[in-house]
């Protein structure tokens, strides 16, 4: 009679863990972005660059992107310069959701150096992301979508002649998921200092993201170290 108590009670406690184990939700993480990125250009005001990115979380502890991306950027004037760019990203989403993902965006941007050595910009993005477009099996690859629409404020201080610090905040919109006006999905902040040495540019920085929907709470911090050179 004993030993069936206390399996009874052990099986009541697993089960008790289990179910409070599912009501944890995970609200905060913390992860790296470590990448290279490739700068050529091709013609008088086109610049071409090809970029490759991992992406880790839970703790820096798991992978959750690949990314390559290319694309070519056109300078305008001093000013303005536009850009379009495509892009695939394996994502891990979870052990059973990993996903191959293809992209591609279109940047607007203007600039401004109201101060010596000081510079203010602006980029606009809208983005498209055809989710699991490769390798699915699905007849329509190419009908499961999302579309943003991204507003960035940027400045740069070329505080000394090999580091360019650099602060940045961006807004991410979305724009077509079904039922759903477009809303304000969340909030990205970057902070680093681009240096400058012989083989080329290290962009180091430290970002956090926060989701902005009331039944999300979802916020993320992570480290990033680009890789950038020319041709």
């Amino acid at each position: 009679m004993t030993c069936k108590l206390l399996l009874s009670c052990c099986l009541m406690c697993l089960a008790y863990l289990k179910v409070t184990a599912q009501k944890i939700e995970v609200t905060r993480d913390f992860g790296t972005w470590v990448g290279i990125e490739l700068q050529k250009k091709i013609a008088k005001n086109f610049e071409y660059s090809f970029t490759a990115q991992v992406r880790t979380k839970h703790n820096s502890t798991r992978l959750e992107n690949i990314i390559g991306q290319t694309g070519v950027e056109y300078t305008i004037n001093k000013n303005f310069s536009i850009g379009g760019y495509t892009r695939y990203a394996y994502e891990n989403k979870s052990i059973v959701d990993r996903q191959h993902n293809l992209r591609y965006h279109i940047d607007c941007k203007f600039q401004i150096s109201p101060l010596q050595r000081f510079k203010l910009a602006y980029r606009m993005r809208y983005q498209q992301k055809f989710i699991n477009a490769i390798g699915s099996g699905s007849s329509t690859p190419f009908a499961n979508t999302a579309s943003y629409i991204r507003h960035r404020i940027k400045s740069t201080w070329k505080w000394h002649k090999k580091h360019k610090a650099h602060i940045g905040v961006e807004c991410f919109i979305r724009m077509n998921e079904i039922n759903r006006y477009p809303y304000f999905k969340k909030m990205r902040f970057v902070l680093g200092d681009e240096i400058k040495t012989k083989i080329g540019r290290f962009d180091v920085g430290v970002g956090y993201e926060h989701n902005l929907q009331p039944n999300d709470k979802f916020s993320f911090f992570f480290c990033r170290l680009v890789y950038q050179f020319k041709l």
